[in-house]
């Protein structure tokens, strides 16, 4: 095994051991902001989750974002790229901004990345209920397959400590 590949496979068990003990859903996002920022070394994230209506992104934590943006702040899903992930339930990776179109429309870095978060409903379809967006990645690159198994890896047991604490 590789030494990244160990490491990843370490934040990831760390991650696991403490999510299912936190109690309270602030506590949840403070803790996958934390770990993503300190993994994957990105400056910028924030989480959003999806009004009852499904017409809006409600952004309930983040770091790095303009301080006159704040938390609560609502964008309409039609009009967001987080729709692409809503609709897909696959995460939208963005690996130059500029091919993208998005020139320093959010951000002065290159790389993107979106990743839904994810709930089981009665029926068994996986339901998204929100995404986690990253970006200004300290070194500027692109987001690497083991960026991406550890954000895969949060995102899917953060969405399963926040079911278990939105259904209670």
């Amino acid at each position: 095994m590789s030494d990244k590949k160990e490491i990843s496979n370490a934040i990831i068990f760390d991650f696991i051991n403490k999510i299912f003990n936190v109690k309270d859903v602030d506590n949840i996002f403070d803790l996958v902001i934390d770990t993503l920022k300190n993994s994957i070394r990105c400056s910028r994230i924030s989480i959003m989750l999806i009004d009852n209506n499904k017409e809006y992104m409600i952004l309930k934590k983040h770091t790095g974002i303009d301080y006159f943006i704040t938390d609560g702040t609502k964008i309409n899903i039609k009009t967001s790229y987080a729709s692409q992930v809503i609709k897909s339930g696959e995460p939208l990776i963005i690996n130059s901004m500029k091919k993208f179109g998005l020139i320093k429309q959010y951000s002065d870095f290159d790389a993107f990345i979106i990743y839904p978060l994810r709930v089981e409903d009665l029926i068994n379809k996986k339901n998204i209920i929100g995404v986690v967006n990253l970006t200004n990645k300290i070194n500027n690159k692109p987001f690497s397959e083991e960026d991406q198994r550890i954000i895969q890896n949060i995102c899917a047991n953060a969405s399963l400590a926040l079911q278990e604490r939105l259904l209670n």
